[in-house]
């Protein structure tokens, strides 16, 4: 069998392998839905296949995300799916950690999962080849004169090999877009690494088929801000973005809650409809008596209003059975006499819960804020949970996005953990 008959991959996806091939330093997006990183992931794997091939025994490439929670829904689970079994497996290791291992037929080599949220740690590491899942995820500076990119590149080395490759994708957004236009676009490199120039390289990514995802993925991304429409979908890598208000490095995620919960909000915001861009969302925050908060549940849908007050009542149903009398609910009530009125049946609705209604007043990024300011102090964290991934690529870009239902239930919890606007003080 050829590798092709397994990769599937399309036209412009192999011109992005021939392109990765002949340079160094490779950077392939610039606009969402071309499936890049399914293209990441095969061509790893096809990296591994040829250095077996070529008696090149045990190779490891790494393969990254911004965190764990990422790497795992964008890249190992579909790896699970994708890959043949017969090709090989995954499975943890002492030397290599978590990784998929090919059979020894075919070189025995690694295509090692790496989250890339302290990337001083493979200082010291090698690696014939690695792989970047969003690129622009990650700030020129790991530490003052320490660059993310120097951090990784001193690390590409393997005994033998010639050939070593560093393969990247990444969307024209995120607080590393300028250092990466820099360095893969205009090959503005620093002074030392300007004889290197000739060894980048970025190819744009464009839409070939609409039909490679689904209707609802096209209908968010026309939902989203001007700026964020023209860097996703025009590819556009000189949008000037605002200041991002979250990081998603201040969010730990926590494999368990802790025991001393005191009280907990579940914040409604209800902007969706159904098969709408935006979302109904609803986003459960715990505080602890140390004074630590847990986001630990998002609630979201795409609903008419009665399948959205349906799943409200569901949601606060199983909420109380779990929580009990810690548990408070809020929903935002919109402006105007229809904005009431909803209010109103979603009060009613819930007769028998603590449920209160939330007149908001001030800009949405202002009733953030205080979240945000707690954020960056590492005082809130994450139940790991399935949602994680969306969640953070949504606060990730606020303010500059319009899809933002997530955050503005969490900023709304959140400030009535702490006693903000009207709400709670404990």
């Amino acid at each position: 069998m050829n590798f092709s008959d397994l990769c599937k991959f399309t036209p412009q996806q192999w011109r992005a392998t021939e392109a990765a091939d002949a340079y160094r330093y490779f950077l392939f997006g610039g606009r969402r839905g071309v499936k890049k990183s399914y293209w990441l992931r095969w061509y790893g794997l096809r990296r591994l296949m040829r250095w077996g091939a070529q008696g090149f025994k045990d190779v490891r490439i790494m393969l990254a995300c911004e965190d764990y929670p990422t790497l795992t829904d964008r890249q190992i689970s579909k790896i699970r799916s994708e890959f043949p079994k017969w090709l090989g497996e995954i499975r943890s290791s002492r030397i290599d950690g978590f990784a998929f291992h090919l059979q020894p037929q075919y070189g025995g080599g690694k295509l090692c999962f790496r989250s890339l949220n302290d990337p001083q740690k493979y200082r010291g590491s090698e690696w014939a080849g690695i792989l970047i899942d969003e690129l622009t995820k990650h700030e020129e500076y790991v530490e003052p004169e320490i660059r993310f990119f120097d951090v990784l590149d001193g690390s590409l080395r393997w005994p033998g090999i010639t050939d070593s490759f560093f393969a990247t994708t990444s969307n024209p957004d995120g607080p590393g877009q300028i250092w990466v236009r820099e360095f893969f676009i205009e090959k503005k490199l620093p002074e030392r690494r300007q004889p290197q120039a000739d060894k980048f390289l970025y190819m744009e990514g464009v839409r070939e088929d609409d039909n490679l995802l689904p209707p609802e993925y096209w209908q968010a991304i026309e939902s989203v801000g001007e700026n964020l429409f023209r860097a996703w979908v025009g590819g556009d890598w000189y949008v000037e973005f605002g200041g991002y208000m979250f990081k998603r490095s201040w969010f730990d995620i926590a494999e368990a809650l802790p025991a001393d919960i005191v009280k907990l909000v579940r914040y409604w915001d209800k902007a969706g409809t159904s098969g709408g861009g935006k979302y109904t969302a609803g986003v459960l925050i715990a505080k602890t008596l140390s004074g630590i908060f847990y986001i630990v549940d998002v609630a979201r849908g795409q609903w008419g209003a009665g399948e959205r007050e349906r799943n409200i009542k569901q949601t606060a149903q199983l909420d109380r059975e779990k929580w009990g009398n810690r548990l408070s609910i809020y929903h935002e009530q919109e402006p105007g006499s229809g904005g009431k009125e909803s209010a109103e049946a979603t009060t009613r609705m819930l007769a028998g819960f603590d449920v209160h209604p939330d007149k908001v007043t001030g800009d949405k990024n202002s009733r953030c804020s205080p979240l945000a300011a707690q954020a960056e102090a590492r005082n809130v964290k994450m139940l790991k949970g399935k949602w994680n991934v969306d969640f953070l690529d949504e606060i990730s870009v606020v303010p500059n996005s319009d899809v933002r239902d997530q955050v503005d239930a969490a900023g709304g919890a959140f400030n009535k953990l702490t006693g903000g606007g009207t709400g709670i003080n404990i």
